[in-house]
């Protein structure tokens, strides 16, 4: 009988600091009941075989083992869509892990492109799917090293949050270089409402584009980020206090940095107020 590895990885919703955190700001970011899972299969035949909604990967073994080490090469047929899965395989192969002849079923029950973090969920549970085939899963700091490979491919200089929550889950607090650190919310009796506005967008040319306006802003532009960061240190007091109108008011204040230096779009400008108007507390991108 063939072996079998089933894995899976919730997606992520930031409360309040994207966008800010490749600049050392922190973030709050709540893990949410959907995600990816990922089931892998070995192989009889020379084969591995990957499928998702968006490819569908067939190469043999061998074109696989000859060609991986090289960061640009994909299977004919497929876009660029499979490098962080060929990126991910090669630091797996880097880390002791044969490749096997397998194929792999990638089932997501989240939008891609949506500043969801399918990508991240995707690496972590193809990761901790595909190492438990070898009887050798990957854990913790380890597991997130190894998914960050893939991340890195996707996003050009992700800050590893999106990775952070998919491999731990829960309500974290994140800052770059510093890890995370489990929060202790004490809301109880709020929802947490995810909506998408249907408009694709690529993380890494946001956050370039960002990154830019802050440039160009100077001094102002520091000043953004000095008080996205005093905002997210307002809103972990207020998720530990269980005060959801002061992480509201949180939420709406760093939804006007975050338009400011913009990250936004009319499409979510029109959904963040119809939100307001409906009554949430606080509405903004994640």
């Amino acid at each position: 009988m063939a072996r079998r590895a089933k894995a899976s990885a919730p997606s992520k919703a930031i409360i309040v600091g994207e966008h800010f955190v490749v600049k050392g700001t922190g973030a709050l970011v709540t893990a949410l009941d959907r995600g990816v899972s990922v089931e892998v299969e070995e192989a009889s035949q020379s084969n591995v075989e990957i499928e998702s909604d968006l490819f569908k990967i067939r190469v043999s073994l061998e074109s696989l083992r000859d060609n991986i080490a090289n960061p640009g090469w994909k299977p004919p047929g497929v876009g660029d869509e499979v490098l962080p899965l060929m990126a991910l395989l090669r630091g797996l192969a880097a880390r002791g892990y044969s490749l096997l002849p397998h194929r792999a079923v990638i089932k997501s029950s989240i939008p891609v492109a949506a500043g969801l973090g399918s990508s991240a969920s995707t690496a972590v549970s193809y990761a901790l799917a595909y190492t438990a085939l070898h009887g050798d899963p990957l854990k913790g700091r380890e597991l997130f090293e190894a998914s960050m490979e893939a991340e890195r491919v996707a996003h050009g200089k992700p800050s590893g949050v999106d990775v952070a929550i998919a491999v731990e889950g829960g309500f974290l607090y994140y800052r770059l270089g510093s890890g995370t650190r489990r929060v202790e919310s004490g809301l109880e009796g709020y929802d947490l409402v995810v909506a998408d506005t249907g408009v694709k967008r690529s993380t890494g040319v946001v956050v370039k584009d960002v990154l830019a306006a802050a440039e160009a802003l100077g001094e102002a532009g520091e000043l953004i980020y000095r008080a996205a960061d005093m905002i997210v240190d307002m809103a972990l007091d207020a998720v530990r206090r269980g005060d959801a109108g002061r992480l509201g008011f949180a939420m709406n204040a760093i939804q006007g940095l975050l338009y400011a230096l913009g990250a936004s779009s009319i499409e979510i400008e029109r959904l963040v107020h119809a939100m307001r108007r409906a009554g949430a507390l606080g509405a903004k991108l994640t």
